[in-house]
């Protein structure tokens, strides 16, 4: 059985929450794009404190980068939906976690 790392859990609960905060804050925010920078960054950065290994590090700066770029592309739809933190929450707990022993 795989034990949950703290970061597949972060991501899991950041992609969540995104479902939820973008039914109650979408129309209330003044500057969309630095909310969904902000909320971009947070679980990346607690994730990265909380990796283990140094691929999941790596895989954890790639999905910064592509959120990033989501972000700057206008895609807001895509952070809204918290597809991308539950796809990273997916790819580190059953693929990086059986390669590294954790």
């Amino acid at each position: 059985m795989l034990t949950p790392t703290m970061a597949s859990i972060v991501f899991l609960a950041y992609g969540l929450l995104s479902l939820i905060f973008s039914r109650f804050l979408k129309d209330k925010i003044s500057n969309e794009r630095l909310f969904l920078v902000a909320w971009s960054l947070a679980p990346h950065l607690v994730g990265l404190i909380y990796s283990p290994s140094v691929l999941i590090t790596l895989l954890v700066l790639m999905s910064l980068c592509i959120n990033l770029f989501i972000v700057y592309k206008g895609r807001f739809r895509i952070i809204y939906s918290g597809v991308t933190f539950l796809f990273m929450a997916v790819i580190i707990q059953i693929f990086i976690n059986p390669l590294t022993g954790l």
